[in-house]
């Protein structure tokens, strides 16, 4: 008895250190097979078949579940002082910031695109991949 007391001890505290590096389970991915589409003004997005959009004045507002993606036009103001758009869209643990304007833990992202000044915030629910709110911004399509 104490033998199998001792092999269990001993397989618990070798798992430990195997069990923490595993990869946290991610929620599934979106459907991405027959994507829903929003536009305002010079902005057209993209968007998962369970996922919902709305336009609030002159933004667009992408949703699923408690994640949203807010996408803000400011036309052709100030377009030059900001970074291009990149090729695909990356949201960096490291950017993730408190953002008190809208109270709320999140991303923001500027960028321009045809001339176009784009601002996007975005805030992940628990059962929202980082990824899946990556692939909206990389659909949306200016001008």
């Amino acid at each position: 008895m104490r033998r199998r007391v001792l092999v269990a001890l001993g397989t618990a505290l070798l798992w430990l250190p195997v069990a923490d590096n595993l990869p946290a389970a991610e929620p599934p991915g979106a459907d991405w097979s027959r994507p829903h589409r929003i536009q305002s003004g010079d902005i057209t997005v993209y968007y998962p078949r369970a996922w919902t959009a709305s336009v609030e004045e002159t933004t667009i507002v992408v949703r699923s579940g408690s994640s949203r993606i807010m996408l803000v036009d400011y036309g052709t103001t100030q377009a030059g002082s900001f970074p291009p758009r990149p090729d695909r869209f990356d949201l960096d643990d490291h950017d993730r910031r408190f953002l008190s304007c809208l109270g709320f833990e999140g991303w923001t992202v500027t960028f321009t695109d045809r001339g176009q000044l784009v601002q996007a915030f975005v805030k992940l629910g628990p059962n929202t991949p980082k990824s899946d709110a990556a692939e909206v911004l990389d659909r949306v399509e200016i001008g």
